[in-house]
């Protein structure tokens, strides 16, 4: 299958029906972009935050902003390692 869509003066992307029904997300619903081989992959969003708790390890104080995107690219590795079925 092969859709199209148009990127807004804001930079905004509205995924066509089909695709949001196919990822089963919605309003609101986090994807994960990654880039492979030339190309951008969609993934649907399946974990939270709290998910990763304990997953960074850290000592006294962190900037939370940094876990956070920490968090967020180990688990976009994650659907990355998932998809290629290792």
């Amino acid at each position: 299958m092969v859709w199209t869509a148009t990127i807004s003066s804001k930079g905004q992307l509205v995924l066509p029906k089909a695709v949001r029904e196919r990822l089963e997300v919605g309003p609101g619903s986090k994807i994960v972009l990654a880039e492979r081989g030339g190309h951008i992959e969609l993934h649907a969003y399946g974990g939270d935050f709290s998910r990763w708790y304990g997953a960074q390890k850290v000592k006294g104080p962190q900037d939370c902003d940094a876990v956070k995107q920490a968090s967020r690219k180990a688990r976009a590795q994650e659907v990355i390692r998932e998809s290629q079925g290792d």
